[in-house]
């Protein structure tokens, strides 16, 4: 194979190969640290390094390697489409519950997020996730339908400490669910304040998502009412 499928299938091929370019991305290092980081041996060492001589990616100086210029160019681009592609193996499964429907979804925009699954061991584990960011933003811009408990336990912490304000967009099904708890009261005095503003939507909302600082966070839900965030 040969052009530029022939690079990537180059470095594809062995893990080894990627794994020696991406510790030369952090910073020159000797043979010796490139096989204590990668467990390549001499060998595989040798033939990997004479590879990367031969395409001018690195360069010797004294017992150091380091990439060039066109080898840092090469490194950038490879760990980009591995993170490309360890997203899109997320995504299977997840895509067609994704709200394009409702926005210009682009696939890019969660190249670098985090996806949490209920699990039949944790079936809150996407509640928990959501509930971990809200925690530690000083703004929460939520529409939801759901307002689970370690959620609401949160935004009332935020709120009642003072380091935390929530503008929210729920169902009446949450305005029912929420007068049911024991964070009724504290709910309804936290609406006299300037840190909770809700808004009760008519309609239904098919999707949750949450915009907390620089962090947004959106879930979904599979054929059997099980969440992802």
């Amino acid at each position: 194979m040969k052009g530029a499928l022939g690079e990537i299938n180059f470095l594809a091929d062995s893990p080894h190969r990627s794994a020696i370019l991406a510790r030369l991305h952090e910073g020159p290092c000797t043979r010796a640290g490139l096989g204590a980081a990668t467990g390549a041996s001499s060998a595989t060492l040798s033939r990997v390094l004479r590879a990367f001589e031969r395409r001018e990616w690195i360069a010797r100086t004294d017992q150091r390697y380091e990439l060039t210029p066109l080898g840092a160019f090469v490194a950038v681009g490879f760990e980009t489409l591995l993170q490309w592609m360890e997203t899109e193996q997320q995504l299977q499964g997840l895509w067609k519950r994704m709200p394009t429907g409702l926005l210009a979804f682009d696939p890019q925009w969660v190249a670098d997020a985090t996806i949490t699954l209920s699990r039949r061991d944790d079936p809150l584990a996407p509640m928990d996730r959501a509930a971990e960011i809200e925690r530690g933003a000083a703004r929460s811009r939520v529409l939801t339908y759901a307002l689970p408990e370690p959620c609401l336990s949160a935004h009332r912490h935020g709120i009642t400490t003072g380091t935390h304000r929530v503008e929210a967009v729920i169902t009446r099904d949450v305005v029912r669910t929420v007068a049911g708890t024991a964070h009724a009261p504290w709910f309804g005095d936290a609406l006299s304040t300037d840190r909770l503003e809700v808004f009760v939507s008519a309609s239904d909302v098919p999707h949750v998502i949450g915009i907390n600082d620089d962090a947004v966070y959106f879930g979904v839900t599979d054929e059997r009412g099980r969440r992802s965030h």
